[in-house]
């Protein structure tokens, strides 16, 4: 088929991540992270193991100039290798988040975000796989985890029932709000995709036309007979679809039908 190949890379490319998007994200949640431990640590003159909080974060920038000096900046990241750099995101938080009270911890609410990234830009599976992982993650900060950090003097237990709270509150976010941005995003692409193959469409007939008025040789394969019958099954379910007048009043009616006054 001519004009599938052409259709089909666009289509991975929507799949696939920008290395510089996943950079810039991570350097965000470094600066936030470094920021929120030493403003409880010495604004808030809380104990907590500042010095493993920040050999983590330190991981996680280390990490970030690693693949900035590996990859050029406007590189596309395969699905399966930026299913890892998200999990190693949420493997970070789920550290910091046993350094510093587990679940008990208000930041725990930022499992969602690997999640909600994976949702926008990668398959399914991939998905599927981030969000099975970040919930096993915030699974076992229920039961091993460090004291949440607060004043010595009066120290702060958080009941069992709030702590499952926060885990079932986690789970149902991921799992509807991880959907719900899916459904839109692959709505969005593909729009995209339909779009690019009628620009393709139209560029091939252009070129075809202007090279001759008529297919010169009938025992090769015209550019166009392939997506034709395509565009005929959506020009066809198109026609049947009410549109958004005709959905407006009490009863749709097909096209040529006259309306009868009662």
């Amino acid at each position: 088929m001519v004009t599938s190949q052409p259709i089909r890379k666009l289509h991975s490319m929507g799949r696939s991540v920008r290395l510089d998007t996943l950079v810039r994200l991570r350097w965000l949640a470094v600066i936030g992270q470094t920021i929120t431990v030493l403003v409880v640590y010495w604004g808030l003159d809380f104990e907590l193991p500042i010095w493993a909080c920040l050999a983590v974060i330190a991981l996680a920038a280390w990490l970030n100039v690693a693949v900035r000096i590996r990859f050029p900046s406007m590189h596309r990241l395969e699905p399966e290798r930026a299913a890892w750099l998200l999990a190693f995101d949420t493997a970070e938080l789920a550290v910091l988040l046993f350094l510093t009270g587990g679940l008990q911890n208000p930041f725990a609410l930022l499992f969602l975000g690997p999640v909600l990234i994976s949702a926008t830009a990668l398959p399914p599976r991939m998905t599927l796989m981030l969000g099975c992982f970040a919930i096993g993650c915030a699974t076992l900060l229920i039961f091993v985890h460090g004291p949440l950090p607060w004043d010595n003097e009066i120290p702060l237990e958080l009941p069992s029932i709030y702590v499952t709270g926060v885990w079932l509150s986690i789970l149902l976010a991921i799992a509807f709000i991880g959907l719900h941005a899916w459904e839109i995003t692959e709505d969005s692409r593909q729009l995209a995709d339909a779009l690019a193959a009628t620009e393709l469409v139209h560029r091939t007939g252009t070129s075809v036309w202007r090279s001759t008025s008529r297919w010169p040789r009938t025992d090769l394969p015209n550019p166009l007979a392939d997506a034709i019958p395509q565009f005929s099954t959506v020009l066809a379910t198109w026609s049947r679809t009410p549109s958004i007048s005709q959905r407006s009043g009490s009863r749709w009616r097909p096209p040529g039908t006259v309306r009868t006054s009662m």
